[in-house]
């Protein structure tokens, strides 16, 4: 009997000793997730620059003529105001933009202006964050930061920026830190640009698509330019644009990230100032002035020769040279011809009359006599006047001429 309960206390002790053993492993692991869970949070701080250009671009969306800059002064001044209201203790329900018809609950102004107006506000962000403003937030960007984070998981580490200014540029960078149990790097399989032409881009990173491992924990970058237009064109749905709608996808053994972009939308141009193929205006810029023109389509119209592809009905032509001329209104068929010169002459011819009246003094010896001598004759004559210049007062400029 005495040897049965010494079996059972030595049973017991070991699975007591078993249990906290088991509980202090647990924790222990638990713990380590926790660490891990938290230094992910950190790592994952870049994807809120996703949130950030997604607030831009909803903005974008509503109000098509605001730039980015008039944006951050909207958001950033509404939320000076919470920041002065909380400090004084009269933290409003609701903080108004663009002349009250935005609202911003007082959660959403703190989170927005945090991750807007503050230095380091990336830190902060996270998915309770990511719930409050989810409404403010284009959904191409809500798409966007969650895949940046899911990809966390599979050991892609995404940091992105934005040129926002004028939303032709964009920078991604990857890194790849091996989950437990997986390779230590990975391949990136190819790079996809839709519409083919909408972007060029440039990095190391295209030095390594199909390169096997070729991604690992040191960073590699691509940075694609937006091909705009030289002037908006008017899209299906009313609105003027300078880029379509377009994406950028990186395809790796680890997952695949998708950047998209809106259409950027511009203010229509004013009535009548569009100008046709052909239109010649006065310029009294600066050479290198006029250099910038020729992007959107103005030449000067000196005989030089147009090298533009968009141009197409001028590219490899030359452009008529109007160096020291004025225009001339003339029809269709007469368009394109010279004429005129910037001096002349007069000509001239007629006769002229003399007649002389007077005393004579007869031969010596001779009596004197007065009277009308018959002296009178005429002489015909004729020529050309010196060249005199004909211009008026005049102020030189360079004409420009549109060729796309």
């Amino acid at each position: 009997m005495n040897k049965i309960k010494h079996l059972f206390w030595l049973s017991a002790s070991l699975l007591f000793i078993w249990g906290m053993w088991l509980s202090t492993s647990i924790l222990a692991q638990d713990t380590q997730d926790q660490q891990a869970a938290f230094a992910a949070m950190a790592d994952q701080s870049p994807c809120s620059e996703l949130i950030r250009n997604g607030i831009y671009n909803h903005f974008r969306s509503i109000y098509t003529h605001s730039s980015a800059s008039a944006i951050q002064t909207e958001v950033c001044s509404a939320y000076s105001r919470y920041l002065s209201d909380k400090q004084s203790g009269k933290v409003g329900a609701t903080y108004k933009l663009f002349g009250g018809s935005v609202s911003y609950s007082r959660e959403q102004i703190e989170v927005v202006g945090t991750l807007m107006c503050s230095s380091g506000s990336s830190q902060s962000f996270d998915s309770s964050s990511l719930s409050i403003v989810s409404d403010t937030v284009s959904e191409a960007a809500l798409m966007a930061y969650r895949e940046c984070v899911g990809r966390y998981s599979d050991g892609l580490r995404i940091t992105t920026w934005f040129r926002e200014s004028d939303e032709g540029l964009f920078t991604k960078e990857l890194r790849y830190v091996a989950p437990p149990g997986a390779p230590a790097s990975t391949t990136i399989t190819g790079i996809s640009v839709s519409p083919q032409a909408s972007f060029a881009c440039e990095g190391p990173m295209l030095g390594i698509i199909g390169q096997r491992g070729g991604l690992a924990t040191q960073i590699t970058g691509l940075t694609c330019t937006r091909k705009l237009a030289a002037e908006p064109t008017l899209s299906r749905n009313g609105a003027y644009v300078l880029a379509d709608a377009a994406s950028v996808v990186i395809y790796t053994d680890a997952g695949t990230i998708t950047q998209s972009f809106p259409p950027i939308v511009v203010e229509p141009p004013a009535p009548g100032l569009r100008m046709p193929i052909g239109s010649i205006i006065p310029f009294a810029g600066s050479s290198a002035e006029a250099e910038k023109m020729k992007a959107f389509g103005w030449w000067p119209a000196d005989g030089s020769t147009v090298q533009d592809v968009q141009a197409h009905e001028w590219n490899g032509k030359a452009t008529p040279n109007l160096m020291g001329q004025f225009l001339r209104g003339a029809p269709f068929d007469k368009v394109g011809g010279f004429g005129g010169s910037e001096k002349h002459k007069h000509e001239f011819s007629g006769r002229t009359t003399y007649e002389v009246e007077g005393t004579t003094k007869g031969p010596e010896g001779a009596d004197n006599f007065t009277g009308k001598p018959n002296w009178n004759h005429k002489h015909d004559v004729s020529g050309l006047t010196s060249e005199q210049s004909h211009l008026p007062p005049y102020y030189n400029v360079t004409w420009m001429i549109k060729v796309k």
